[in-house]
């Protein structure tokens, strides 16, 4: 697994174009891998389509497929909405470790079941179109939230305050707190759904649950330090949109007073500790 993890994030390439994830040889390689496996799978799609092939086929070219584009939406639409956070990892395929083993267990998953029991994959065919409802409206609703954040939108949790920053309450974020993260979470479940696995289904629900049930909690409570009052505000007037999870909002110090600095330093610290496993691309 180290080993795919360190060739995805390109580790020991020498060139200029490589060694680094805003190199256009970074971008241009892994557009190029995206591409042609999404068009080799649309091709196989259509024509499985076109000569009534198996089940099994279509699901498995529809969900290369769909895989594919979201991860070319992704880099995509930070390119037109945020030119200059624009870098390879906006693709999000080198995510984590746990994101990589995540899609090769699915994958398993999938022939496992497709070779020794493939009634699994045939029976159930509302919980394939339940999937692609929730891969379509999680990819859209992602995107939607990427582009109205414009260049206030960035994979990783931005822990100091541009004066270009602002708080985005507009748009899709005037009903959702989290759109991004909301598109995400059911988009990785319609994943599961849509190849019918029943174990990476359930798995890939618990982990995104836990995953950003942490970051939220982390990334409000920056917000709320960065804007005390109407981020506070802002919780009572939006949905979370994720199930189970609650936002909690600071209070304020005693009699108006303002934390003493190197307090507030160290809590700084603690939290950044808490959050080293969920400080990634997202």
């Amino acid at each position: 697994m180290k080993w795919i993890q360190d060739k995805l994030n390109f580790k020991g390439c020498h060139g200029p174009q490589f060694c680094h994830d805003e190199g256009l040889g970074r971008v241009a390689l892994i557009a190029t891998i995206l591409g042609i496996t999404l068009g080799i799978h649309l091709t196989m799609f259509l024509n499985l389509l076109v000569d009534k092939g198996t089940r099994i086929g279509l699901v498995w070219c529809s969900y290369m497929s769909l895989l594919c584009m979201f991860h070319l939406g992704e880099f995509f639409v930070t390119a037109i909405y945020n030119p200059m956070a624009t870098t390879a990892d906006c693709f999000v395929v080198n995510h984590s470790s746990q994101y990589t083993l995540a899609v090769l267990m699915s994958m398993a998953e999938f022939w496992t079941e497709a070779i020794l029991c493939p009634s699994i994959k045939l029976k159930y065919p509302f919980v394939i179109w339940m999937g692609l409802m929730f891969v379509i409206g999680g990819a859209l609703c992602r995107q939607v939230a990427m582009a109205t954040c414009g260049s206030n939108f960035h994979h990783r949790i931005q822990h100091r305050q541009r004066d270009t920053h602002r708080l985005v309450i507009t748009g899709i974020y005037k009903y959702l707190r989290h759109p991004s993260y909301v598109g995400w979470f059911y988009w990785s479940i319609g994943t599961q759904l849509l190849i019918c696995n029943p174990l990476c289904s359930v798995a890939y629900a618990f982990a995104s649950w836990r995953f950003f049930k942490v970051r939220i909690a982390y990334e409000e409570d920056l917000l709320q330090r960065q804007y005390p009052k109407k981020y506070s505000s802002y919780i009572d007037s939006s949905w979370l949109g994720i199930p189970f999870i609650k936002s909690r909002k600071l209070l304020p110090p005693p009699n108006g007073l303002t934390m003493p600095t190197n307090e507030r330093q160290t809590n700084n610290k603690q939290r950044e500790a808490k959050m080293i496993d969920y400080k990634r691309k997202i």
